[in-house]
């Protein structure tokens, strides 16, 4: 059976009430970030109601821009947690698996959110202990360290329920699902301006240009994988170009360009 522990690592001291230390400092920092993260989906969300309200009016007639980005973040969020299926949008998850063996402390990281998994594994107690045995080993790694971390994981899996990483040890949660998005600082997490022009424009120009050639010659669904791949191409196109740049200019005199906390929270 293969192994394979992409997150895993070595707590640099094994002394348990530092480890809870470190976890605890973690938490804290992890905190903000999450709050961010919450923060940024809402705004997104928000904000492409009431664009799409300017541009298609009556679409989100009765909604308002905030509550509607929290009861979907919320709704995708359940659905995680019912289907287990990760969504990095709004899955932020955090969780440290601890598993004491021959008198230090191993541990994998489980999170979607890959910035955070960063800045855990370069935390300065924290030292790579990832490994596999289905591809080579990464250069930086001699033959008898890989070979180590190999017999170490075998052996603490081999304890294990089922030999899951999650029976192994006990585990550590560093976000919590109660965790709300912060309605006052939703406003700081929008996109700019001349952001939601570029994205709106490109989705639009792109959708138009499938949709008439899809009219001049329809396609079973094996060809839309190709004329996808085609279409992309005309955008990059002189033509795409100046099709992008006209409809940015459309949407620049359609679009509200300073969207307040008032707006996000008003009825459409």
């Amino acid at each position: 059976m293969s192994t394979k522990i992409f997150n895993g690592f070595r707590f640099a001291d094994p002394d348990l009430a530092t480890i809870h230390r470190q976890i605890m400092e973690w938490r804290a920092e992890l905190r903000p970030l999450h709050q961010q993260a919450a923060n940024r989906f809402v705004a997104e969300l928000a904000i492409a109601a009431i664009d799409e309200e300017r541009l298609r009016p009556g679409s989100h007639s009765g909604q308002i821009p905030v509550m509607e980005g929290i009861s979907k973040l919320w709704d995708m969020q359940a659905e995680v947690r019912k289907t287990q299926r990760r969504n990095p949008a709004v899955d932020f998850e955090f969780t440290i698996s601890l598993m004491p063996f021959e008198g230090q402390v191993y541990g994998i990281v489980y999170s979607e959110q890959q910035e955070w998994l960063r800045l855990w594994m370069a935390k300065p107690f924290v030292i790579d202990f990832s490994y596999w045995d289905n591809t080579d080993p990464p250069e930086e790694v001699s033959e008898q360290d890989w070979a180590e971390r190999g017999r170490v994981w075998d052996a603490i899996l081999s304890e294990a329920v089922f030999t899951a990483p999650s029976m192994a040890g006990f585990a550590a949660d560093c976000t919590h699902e109660a965790l709300s998005p912060d309605i006052d600082n939703v406003v700081n997490e929008l996109p700019s301006f001349q952001d939601r022009i570029s994205r709106t424009a490109r989705f639009l120009v792109v959708s138009a240009e499938m949709s008439r050639r899809q009219s001049a010659k329809p396609l079973d669904t094996r060809s839309l994988g190709s004329q996808a791949v085609e279409v992309h191409e005309w955008f990059r196109s002189e033509a795409g170009s100046l099709a992008f740049e006209a409809e940015k200019l459309r949407l620049a005199n359609l679009l509200e360009p300073n969207v307040t906390k008032t707006m996000l929270m008003a009825t459409l």
